[in-house]
């Protein structure tokens, strides 16, 4: 597992073909505003609430929905409360260009 300044991660399998990972967002936390050149990812909400700005929309997910975040859009994941979801991804795991970023980072 490993910690994030908004929560943490834990990769669960990662092949060539794509990437499972348990994700953990803590209350009034957020990512940073980002996209992918390529990697393309779908995220479902095993528990708790999250806030997701997609592109110029913002949207709030709840238990059990999912949302398709295709490569080249700019988004960024808030926790309402306590969220765990998975995300399902492509491998590219370093493909990630910040706009913003809570926490400094580049």
């Amino acid at each position: 597992m490993k910690v994030k300044p908004w929560g943490s991660e834990e990769i669960l399998e990662c092949n060539d073909s794509y990437t499972l990972k348990r994700i953990f967002m803590k209350e009034g936390k957020r990512c940073s505003l980002q996209l992918h050149e390529s990697k393309h990812e779908t995220i479902y909400i095993l528990s708790g609430k999250m806030r997701l700005i997609y592109e110029d929309t913002e949207t709030n997910l709840y238990e059990g929905e999912f949302f398709v975040i295709e490569n080249g859009k700019v988004h960024r994941m808030c926790g309402i409360t306590d969220c765990v979801y998975i995300e399902v991804s492509t491998s590219q795991l370093d493909d990630i260009i910040r706009f913003e970023d809570d926490f400094g980072r580049k």
